[in-house]
């Protein structure tokens, strides 16, 4: 077990963390430490997995986004082993994928927009597209991953110069390829 872990899962039922070996319950008022800790936590992340995984896939077939880079990542959070090498490589040194909702400023009530972000960061650049549920898909490049500019073209070159060994990021370069 790697010290140097931090888990934290809130959910209307549970409001736990694991940082540093230790394991703390809000609710239980509870706090556990080494192999006792691992122990009380394991059982609530595999829920949690459990639970991601599934809503992973049904939104994987609603929007046809590749997810095994997703899927990996939470079989190794069961075991709460998690070494970032393993879903980095020499091509891709910084990945996101965050899905939000946003509420629309200019439709009266609370409606939101579902949005999809993907980001490669290589030492070529970044690319980054973005995926509204409503709305024009935004094509994203950067030389340091910070300050982002709109041009398909660029965004285009960064993702035919990387090269991906690992089949997970093959497959969101891939897809962020054919974004349009």
């Amino acid at each position: 077990m790697q010290n140097n872990v931090i888990i934290r899962l809130n959910s209307p039922k549970s409001r736990v963390s694991f940082e540093r070996g230790k394991f703390f319950d809000m609710h239980n008022l509870l706090v556990k430490k080494g192999i006792e800790g691992e122990e009380l936590v394991k059982p609530i992340i595999k829920e949690f997995s459990d639970i991601m995984k599934e809503g992973i896939v049904q939104f994987s077939y609603q929007n046809n986004v590749p997810i095994g880079l997703l899927l990996r990542f939470l079989q190794d959070l069961d075991k709460i082993y998690l070494d970032p090498r393993k879903f980095l490589d020499f091509e891709v040194n910084s990945i996101l994928i965050d899905v939000n909702k946003e509420f629309q400023k200019d439709k009266p009530g609370f409606t939101t927009n579902r949005k999809i972000t993907i980001e490669l960061g290589s030492k070529k650049g970044c690319a980054k597209v973005i995926l509204p549920e409503e709305g024009n898909v935004s094509h994203l490049f950067s030389l340091d991953c910070s300050e982002w500019s709109e041009d398909f073209s660029r965004y285009r070159d960064i993702l035919y110069s990387i090269h991906p060994t690992i089949t997970e990021i093959s497959e969101l370069v891939e897809f962020m390829k054919k974004v349009i």
